[in-house]
């Protein structure tokens, strides 16, 4: 929210024995009752992921039926707790600066709305992040199911596709890796076929890489992730369309050795290769020696 001077409002900074949490105004605006750590963890919402230490709520505003956001909380049970000694930060506080970091250089991200945490003497307990919820988007995966079932042309693939190398090539340009993207981690305008709109989600590992011999892997990485989910439906057009858009090399590397760790990468990532393909033959081969006979 802005003040009356046009100003964005500051965030509330919540402070208590320990737990932290930090919240948008935009945010307060909608939960204005939200005063404390406590009061976010028994917010109602829908679940929408449950795991063993991760927990994805989403939060309808009371105000408002337009506007949701998504609470993502992460519990750290006593034998993780020890792995949580030597950081000097949570993963959602990381998650939230990376957003906040490719939001400032205008890469499109999801808006980052809060976050905190809540420790015990030096152990992490759990902690959360909090991003708004952007509507008539869906991920890159849903899209790609839905117009596979359709019978997507090669063309659209190849728009889509040359967008991507278009982002990815911006999102390198800073120096800024993802390591972990996959397909569920875009999204994409669902009426944006043809003048493709995406933001990125989800990205608590990514960081600033300025060393140049680890950059071309990180480079790598990204690509053959994003590859490897569109495995089943490349051809040389479509890989080609990638490339175009993203070449030259925003870090000033080697094209050929890009593309070819991309593509071992990418392999590796969909089990492509020689001896993930031996180990699921053996995985199969064994399951049918000790499954029950019938």
């Amino acid at each position: 929210m802005n003040g009356q001077d046009g100003r964005q409002e500051p965030p509330l900074r919540i402070e208590e024995a320990g737990a932290y949490a930090l919240l948008h105004q935009e945010f307060l605006f909608h939960f204005p009752f939200v005063q404390s750590y406590r009061c976010l963890e028994n917010l109602p919402g829908k679940l929408l992921k449950s795991r063993t230490q991760r927990r994805v709520f989403l939060l309808f505003s009371p105000i408002s039926d337009q506007e949701q956001f998504v609470l993502k909380f992460y519990f750290f049970p006593l034998f993780r707790r020890w792995g949580t000694l030597f950081q000097s930060c949570s993963i959602a506080t990381k998650e939230y600066k990376n957003l906040k970091l490719c939001q400032d250089l205008g890469i499109p991200v999801v808006p980052p709305m809060g976050y905190g945490w809540r420790c015990q003497g030096k152990f992490f307990l759990s902690c959360f992040l909090i991003t708004s919820v952007l509507r008539e988007y869906q991920t890159l995966r849903q899209w790609l199911v839905e117009e596979a079932g359709r019978g997507a042309e090669a063309s659209e693939l190849c728009r889509i596709f040359s967008f991507l190398g278009r982002s990815f090539r911006r999102v390198h340009t800073h120096s800024i890796f993802f390591r972990t993207v996959t397909l569920s981690d875009i999204l994409i305008h669902s009426s944006s076929s043809l003048s493709p709109s995406i933001c990125f989600l989800d990205i608590p590992l990514a960081r600033q890489c300025f060393c140049p011999s680890k950059q071309i892997r990180q480079q790598a990485r990204d690509i053959g992730n994003i590859l490897a989910g569109f495995f089943p439906y490349l051809d040389q057009r479509v890989v080609s369309s990638f490339y175009e858009s993203y070449f030259p090399d925003p870090c000033g590397h080697n094209e050929k050795k890009i593309r070819s760790l991309a593509f071992k990468m990418a392999q590796k990532k969909a089990n492509r290769t020689f001896f993930s393909q031996m180990r699921r033959r053996l995985h199969r081969l064994w399951m049918g020696f000790t499954s029950p006979k019938v």
